[in-house]
């Protein structure tokens, strides 16, 4: 999705768009808690999710991607279709002057990211950034009835706390970069992991537990929304 907007809207979109997903948390404890057999579950959520198949009919191709392709036809078509829908035609080029990529694509190689030094680098990194990301977010996802109380309740509150990390995340990565803001976000995250194993000790302990487990839920959910961006752009 992000191949369909421009640079400067690339980050709000990517961070923005998660919050679809953290909505989908929510929906599906309603739903469990609505329909408690785990059979039926399985098909209502097999139903909902069957209604988004012709969503693929309607979504326009990158032309990003069409371009690379050496397809400037359809490229043109596609944006004059987001600039009509938008009501931009008066933004229109009169003429056209979509330039294929210099260098020969000759597809997709995985290879090529250790190439070099620089890329080897970077690609361990990444790996390694959404290894940490993927291991911490879904443990706290799944851990949610440790929170205590209701298990829908509980379930529906981890996803829902998600939605002001991504707000939060669009409005740093707009303004303080995506580096230092991902550093930033899992520094908080771990800290906030690491602090609910000390909260036994304290008064008021299961208060201080749920908050920093919903902390530490909100800093991975960012973070994980800012490596979708980052790593695009590396």
């Amino acid at each position: 999705m992000t191949e369909l907007v421009g640079p400067s809207k690339r980050a709000l979109l990517g961070t923005l768009f998660p919050c679809v997903f953290s909505l989908g948390i929510g929906l599906h404890a309603a739903l469990a808690y609505a329909i408690p057999n785990w059979r039926h579950y399985s098909i209502a959520t097999a139903l909902l999710s069957a209604l988004f198949i012709p969503l693929a009919l309607l979504l326009p191709e990158s032309p990003r991607w069409l371009l690379l392709h050496g397809q400037r036809a359809q490229a043109r078509l596609v944006l004059v279709d987001i600039a009509v829908r938008n009501g931009r035609v008066q933004c229109l080029p009169r003429t056209w002057d979509l330039q294929e990529p210099k260098v020969h694509h000759k597809g997709s190689n995985p290879v090529t990211l250790f190439t070099s030094r620089t890329l080897r680098i970077r690609t361990f990194i990444q790996i390694l950034l959404w290894l940490v990301n993927g291991i911490t977010y879904y443990a706290l996802t799944m851990a949610a009835g440790d929170l205590g109380g209701s298990l829908y309740v509980s379930t529906a509150l981890s996803g829902l706390i998600e939605l002001p990390g991504y707000l939060l995340s669009a409005f740093l990565l707009s303004y303080v970069g995506r580096r230092h803001t991902l550093c930033a976000i899992m520094l908080i995250g771990s800290g906030a992991s690491i602090a609910v194993q000390f909260t036994g000790h304290f008064n008021y302990s299961a208060v201080l537990r749920n908050v920093l487990s919903l902390g530490a839920k909100m800093s991975i959910s960012m973070s994980f929304a800012i490596i979708y961006v980052y790593s695009a752009e590396l």
